[in-house]
């Protein structure tokens, strides 16, 4: 024979071990057994201490950017509302000034008849597309 096979046979040592014809004594580990087993613990115990320390590391660094970023995105929410504020009153003068409105309110006030330029107030009315019908 050639190869020698690799499956148990039925004179082997561990063939008898897994047929349970010899008790398996965990006492009995051979030195490389107990080297791989310590080799193992130690990865696993170095690999959770640098998972563990990443992520306390992580933790303390990730509140103070999101403060940071929600701080710059209210005082940008806050600069475009007193932009809306400070062009408020000339907002206000503008819509005083315009003439259209001017007549239709007075038109409004007098019954539906602006009495300046005799023009109803349905014909003031903006249309559907925003036009004046008048």
């Amino acid at each position: 024979m050639l190869h020698k096979s690799i499956f148990p046979t039925q004179g082997s040592h561990l063939g008898d071990l897994a047929r349970r014809r010899i008790p398996y004594d965990l006492k009995a580990m051979t030195l490389t057994t107990r080297l791989a087993v310590a080799m193992i613990a130690l990865v696993a115990i170095a690999v959770t201490a640098v998972g563990w320390l990443s992520y306390r590391s992580l933790e303390q660094m990730i509140p103070p950017r999101v403060l940071d970023r929600i701080e710059t995105h209210s005082r940008l929410i806050a600069s475009d509302l007193q932009s809306h504020v400070r062009s408020a009153p000339a907002d206000i003068a503008s819509f005083r000034s315009a003439a259209a409105l001017n007549g239709l309110i007075r038109g409004h006030l007098a019954g539906g008849i602006d009495p300046i330029d005799g023009v109803s107030e349905k014909n003031m009315a903006p249309t559907d597309h925003g036009a004046p019908r008048g």
